[in-house]
């Protein structure tokens, strides 16, 4: 009798202590990201709106902590927007000519606030994200977790305009270009043909100037993307639980790596007496909002 009472004791107790040991969960919801580093004069970080899902695995170590691991598609980057001094490359055959000009904004009013600037670039990158995060149940409605993610870029894009006026020749250099970025697949001197073209007067010489570019359109070479592969940060988040599975959260993801790479990131507003780029040695990080809702099983 007090074998088999034992026995029936033991069996449920392992029995609950594996139906509590792991959750598995799914997780979707908003983004709003921007990037973090230095600017350069009149040059603006705002933040861009995306979206992320993933499947979680969470193993509890006891009833009020675990550690959960997540496999998440996300979408992040930012708004860069700028309005002032800066040049375009004009080429035509052979030549090449880094045309000194203004980035123009439009301002309706007239009343000193630009309703948009002279230049704007939405940049949407997808990533594939290993969050691992540790999970502490303040109670049976609150939930803080804390931890790092490690993120594989798969998929670079953005999409802009800008307006250019020329300082020197400004009744024969003036156009407006539609911004249409795939990182990875874009090539250079690449544009969108559909698009059109406008002409421009060099020395009286017309040129052609795509009203939609692609990334590298005024480059002659690409090595690599823009953005680099690799993305590492740290996370800190609050849930709120409505039952024992359905949940809603908030996070901060900050990056730690330099996403942009050195020798594909310009300057707007400077170039080389040689005439070639300035690349701008900074450090450019993914700061991210998560705003999901979850359930876990």
């Amino acid at each position: 009798m007090l074998r088999s009472l034992v026995f029936v004791l033991c069996s449920f107790c392992f029995t609950a202590a594996f139906s509590q040991s792991f959750n598995i969960g799914v997780r979707a919801g908003l983004n709003y990201s921007q990037f973090r580093g230095p600017l350069e004069l009149n040059e603006e970080y705002s933040f861009n709106s995306g979206f992320h899902f993933g499947i979680s695995y969470q193993q509890n170590l006891v009833d009020n902590f675990g550690i959960r691991a997540e496999l998440q598609y996300t979408q992040i980057g930012g708004t860069k927007s700028y309005s002032g001094p800066g040049y375009y490359v004009l080429r035509f055959g052979e030549n090449t000519q880094f045309e000194p000009g203004t980035f123009t904004a439009i301002d309706r009013d007239n009343d000193g606030t630009a309703e948009s600037p002279g230049y704007l670039l939405e940049v949407s990158n997808a990533y594939l994200n290993i969050p691992i995060t540790a999970h502490y149940r303040i109670n049976s409605k609150f939930e803080l977790l804390g931890g790092a993610y490690l993120g594989f870029l798969i998929n670079p894009t953005a999409n802009g305009v800008l307006r250019f006026d020329s300082t020197e020749s400004p009744l024969d250099i003036f156009f407006q270009q539609t911004l249409s970025y795939n990182y990875y697949m874009d090539e250079p001197l690449e544009f969108t043909g559909q698009g059109g073209i406008t002409t421009v007067f060099v020395d009286d010489e017309p040129i052609s100037v795509a009203r939609v570019a692609k990334a590298y359109y005024q480059q002659v070479e690409k090595n690599r993307s823009t953005y680099k592969v690799l993305d590492l940060g740290l996370i800190g988040g609050l849930n709120y639980y409505f039952n024992k599975g359905f949940y809603a959260g908030a996070r901060v993801n900050y990056g730690l790596l330099d996403v942009t790479r050195t020798g594909l990131d310009f300057s707007l507003i400077e170039y080389n007496s040689d005439e070639s780029f300035i690349t701008r040695e900074d450090k450019d990080t993914n700061m991210t909002l998560e705003f999901s809702l979850g359930f876990k099983f």
